[in-house]
Formats: C-alpha cells, structure tokens, sequence
C-alpha cells in the first residue's frame, strides 16, 4: 500500500491506521515551500476495510489538522473473474460454459440467479492465476435471462467475495433471410 500527497517542506508526516499511529517520514524540500511525496508503507495492511489518514509536524513540533479519513479495502483472495460468456450475452446454448480466472488451485463455486450450481477448479499455472470452466448443470429454458456469477476458497479456507456477474439470455434458434442481391 502506498500513499501521495503534499506537504509543507520538511514536514514529519505522521500515518494513522485505523486511529493508530503506524509510521512516520520526512519529506524532502522545494524552492515553493511544498512538497509531493509517494511513501510505501513499511507494514503489509491485513486483509479487510481500513481506515487511513495522515497529520503533518514541522520543525518547531507544531501539528497540522487530521487529512481527511481515506477508507480503502485490502484483499489477500481476490474473486474469481467470469471471462466469457461476456455480460448481456445472448445464445442459443441452453447448458452454456462459463470460463474465466481465479487463484491456482481455487474451488470455484458457480451461481445461477444467486443459487448454488456447481464447482469446478481452477488449473494451476505459473503465474498463479489458472482458468476454470464450468458447463450449467441442467439446460436452461428458451426465452429466459439469467444471471451467473462466482465465488472461490483456496486450501487456507480463505473465501472470496462475489464475482462479476454476467447476464445472459437464452434464445431460440432462428435462421435470418439470405440476401441474394441488391440491385438499383
């Protein structure tokens, strides 16, 4: 996690998370009397919501009013990723695939219109990431929009949040005119 910002030069910029003190460091200087910095926070944040905000002192100990609160999310298991069918899909494939990414070794738990369908596994692959694919368990009647989505759980027991979701509707086969010519 890292953090920009300005300040007056020479500032010690004290770092609050979750209303404790967690770091401080200077910032350099500049001929206009303020400074930009880009720090990295020395301490990885845990998973979950924090709240982050950052006080400066200068020279002679004085304080600056509290910056205003910056909430961010931290997510050591990010979610599953739906790849394909993409979002407002129509197709005539009553069973379709859905393929997309997720964690190496991810259990991936596929929904259907918010119920449990099935799982699959996500493939391994160097870079950590792998696919998955999964087929809809029981065909899907003709003239129907649904909508799929995905959660994954790795062997440490950690649970994603929700995929994606991915809406598609199911049609019926219906050829089109053949257009012979055009002639003026």
């Amino acid at each position: 996690t890292y953090i920009d910002g300005v300040a007056h030069n020479n500032s010690i910029i004290h770092i609050f998370i979750d209303g404790m003190e967690t770091e401080t460091f200077t910032v350099g200087a500049h001929p206009s009397g303020a400074v930009g910095f880009h720090y990295v926070l020395k301490t990885p944040l845990k998973s979950g919501t924090h709240n982050i905000y950052l006080q400066a002192e200068d020279e002679f100990g004085r304080l600056s009013l509290k910056t205003s609160i910056q909430t961010i999310r931290i997510v050591d298991f990010p979610s599953p990723t739906i790849l394909a069918p993409l979002d407002k899909t129509k197709t005539v494939e009553t069973r379709p695939l859905i393929t997309g990414v997720a964690f190496n070794n991810s259990r991936v738990r596929v929904y259907l219109d918010g119920v449990f369908n099935g799982e699959t596994r996500a493939i391994n692959d160097p870079s950590g990431v792998g696919s998955f694919s999964y087929t809809i368990t029981k065909e899907l009647p003709k003239w129907t929009s649904h909508t799929i989505s995905a959660i994954a759980d790795d062997e440490k027991g950690r649970t994603s949040q929700r995929s994606n979701s991915v809406r598609l509707t199911i049609q019926e086969y219906y050829i089109p005119p053949t257009l012979l010519a055009i002639t003026s």
